[in-house]
């Protein structure tokens, strides 16, 4: 089985908010109000902008990367804050995850035509990715940021195999480059 391992920067992008723009960094921790949470108190045009926004983000930075069609991923999304966040909870990454994951999985061949996505996998089910659980790293020890970690396999993967991967990945790949 072959796998190639991936990290995707995510960039610092402004989000659309019914109060102005604000930084998607600045709203993933608990106690605000944000597009990416479970349970959004935002109007629908607005979330559907911010959806639109990181689908075409994380597509276009995938491509970038050169990660090839698959027969499965694994995708893991990594949020280090900056000291000044003291309340952090992982559980709101989840959405956030999810609309990284349909930017790698679907697209215009089982979409509507202009779908934003990349067609790597048919599906994001758990047959065709595995989305393990987001985590929020040690600011001390690593730099401030958001990253997705892609594993593309060529058939089902072995769990050793895609934890030892993503250790390695998140370790000692430095951002931008691709392993």
């Amino acid at each position: 089985m072959t796998a190639t391992a991936h990290r995707l920067e995510l960039p610092r992008w402004d989000q659309p908010d019914w109060r102005g723009r604000r930084q998607i960094w600045d709203v993933l921790h608990a106690n605000q109000r944000s597009t990416f949470h479970s349970n959004p108190r935002v109007h629908n045009a607005i979330r559907q902008r911010s959806v639109n926004f990181v689908l075409t983000t994380v597509a276009n930075l995938a491509r970038a990367a050169a990660i090839p069609q698959s027969e499965h991923l694994t995708v893991e999304l990594v949020w280090v804050p900056d000291r000044r966040n003291r309340n952090r909870d992982s559980d709101n990454l989840w959405p956030l995850l999810k609309v990284c994951a349909d930017a790698l999985a679907r697209g215009p061949a089982r979409r509507a035509r202009g779908a934003i996505g990349l067609d790597l996998v048919p599906d994001d089910d758990a047959h065709w990715m595995t989305k393990l659980a987001p985590r929020i790293g040690d600011h001390a020890a690593e730099t401030p940021g958001l990253r997705l970690l892609v594993i593309a396999h060529t058939r089902q993967p072995e769990p050793a195999t895609t934890v030892r991967l993503l250790h390695e990945l998140a370790t000692t790949v430095p951002a931008g480059e691709t392993r």
